[in-house]
């Protein structure tokens, strides 16, 4: 019976590691992907705030300019997100064209599936807390009770003292669970 509770309590242990692994990766490529995304963001606005050398620098800044009031945020005209204009034909300074994809369209997804993933997060954490505290009561009440049995019909008080050794366990690993959840949630 202690090691059923015992085996639960590991399999819950491991639910709550792989969870947090999941969180860890899932976080980890979050990060990758806006970092990625700031990043060419940020070529993008030096190669729009960059002067060009060649001789058609004067057309290139007449096609860029509407561009550069639409990132500054004085054009009040606003587009809608995955349209055809969220991909942007830039000049890189050097003279050369090339072509720097902005795709606005993976931010908003990014969004998305970042606060998509944090309600299944707490979703799980919440049925794994429930399940969690409802096998812990009910491991108490059982082990109590075979205690119980145990001490009407022989008088000993080593099993009830070592039952709430075991209930003390139970608790002490119910609140480092608790802890765990606590300091990924943060």
């Amino acid at each position: 019976m202690l090691s059923d509770v015992s085996q639960k309590v590991g399999d819950l242990d491991s639910r709550v590691n792989q969870m947090e692994s999941l969180v860890s990766y899932k976080l980890v490529d979050i990060e990758s992907k806006v970092k990625e995304l700031s990043t060419e963001q940020s070529e993008i606005t030096q190669a729009i705030h960059q002067p060009g050398i060649s001789q058609d620098s004067k057309e290139q800044e007449n096609i860029l300019t509407p561009r550069t009031s639409d990132v500054s945020g004085r054009n009040p005209q606003r587009r809608h997100v995955g349209s055809e204009d969220d991909m942007e034909n830039v000049n890189d300074g050097r003279g050369s064209n090339s072509t720097t994809l902005v795709d606005r369209a993976s931010i908003v997804e990014l969004r998305r599936e970042l606060q998509a993933f944090g309600m299944r997060y707490h979703e799980l954490n919440d049925g794994l807390l429930t399940d969690l505290m409802g096998q812990m009561r009910e491991a108490k009440l059982m082990l109590f009770d075979t205690v119980d049995e145990v001490d009407k019909r022989l008088g000993m008080r080593v099993d009830r003292i070592e039952a709430e050794m075991h209930a003390k366990l139970l608790i002490d690993i119910e609140n480092r669970i608790q802890e765990r959840v606590l300091a990924m949630e943060q």
